[in-house]
């Protein structure tokens, strides 16, 4: 598995900071392939997979945002389905379990039906 480089941007936690950092980033036309973004308290954080991590580094440095580099694994996972996938089993008690929770949740009574799938 190939590795790649992750950098992990402190800012604020204020409105605009992400649109200020993907500003930043587009005008140096380095472009985000994946992005985790969280918050604690009057700081944030913003983990960025880049596909120029040099150009990247030296746009945040010239513009004085703190960062750090960390090597992470490339892995690409096949999509299994739905998170639920392990109750799709026809008449399984999951399933049902699930479907009356999620018709209850919708206004239904039971024994009647909403369009969706499962």
């Amino acid at each position: 598995m190939p590795n790649m480089s992750q950098l992990t941007v402190s800012c604020e936690n204020r409105p605009g900071t992400l649109a200020e950092l993907t500003r930043i980033l587009g005008d140096a036309k380095v472009n985000i392939l994946a992005f985790n973004a969280g918050s604690a308290g009057a700081m944030s954080y913003v983990q960025l997979i880049v596909n120029n991590p040099s150009m990247a580094k030296k746009v945040l440095k010239a513009k004085g945002m703190s960062y750090y580099e960390e090597r992470v694994l490339h892995v690409t996972l096949q999509c299994a389905g739905s998170p639920l996938s392990f109750c799709r089993e026809a008449g399984s008690q999951q399933h049902q379990h699930w479907r009356r929770l999620s018709n209850h949740r919708r206004g239904l009574k039971e024994g009647e039906r909403s369009i969706g799938r499962l």
